[in-house]
């Protein structure tokens, strides 16, 4: 598809701005500030959603930025102990990398968080097909089937 100049520079400055705004969410990270964070993370992903032009003609992937807006708000959520909000963002992040590690890590620490161990194992589960030798989700696992048999009784 013939792209305009203009398309192709508005799509660049968006970009440049999302990418501002995110860096903005990871300052109010570092900070503690989760509320601001996850704000920032919000609004950059708001701004970038719409630019659908490829990566050959913007010279960078719009979805990487969108990845990393949503993957850091959901940590921020999970600071908060907004643990429905972790599963929202991160199912969202999932419908664009349905592989991505850290999304599929911080979902189903946020079912287990809910009492949710079978969605908990089956996103621990994944994360480690994906990456047998994730430590943190070996324990997590282990601790899905722990609660999963507790709850059963």
């Amino acid at each position: 598809g013939g792209y305009t100049a203009l398309e192709i520079k508005k799509g660049k400055v968006v970009i440049a701005v999302a990418t501002k705004t995110k860096e903005q969410g990871n300052a109010h990270f570092k900070k503690g500030e989760w509320k601001e964070a996850a704000s920032s993370y919000s609004k950059a992903h708001e701004r970038i959603k719409g630019v659908d032009l490829p990566v050959e003609v913007l010279g960078e992937d719009p979805r990487s930025v969108i990845m990393a807006c949503l993957t850091n708000k959901a940590l921020a959520l999970s600071r908060m102990g907004d643990h429905k909000g972790v599963i929202e963002t991160t199912t969202e992040a999932l419908s664009i990398d349905p592989q991505n590690e850290k999304a599929l890590f911080r979902r189903g620490a946020s079912h287990m968080e809910l009492r949710q161990f079978e969605q908990a194992k089956l996103d621990i589960e994944a994360v480690l097909a994906a990456n047998p030798s994730n430590n943190d989700a070996k324990k997590a696992l282990k601790k899905a089937k722990e609660g999963g048999a507790a709850q059963r009784g």
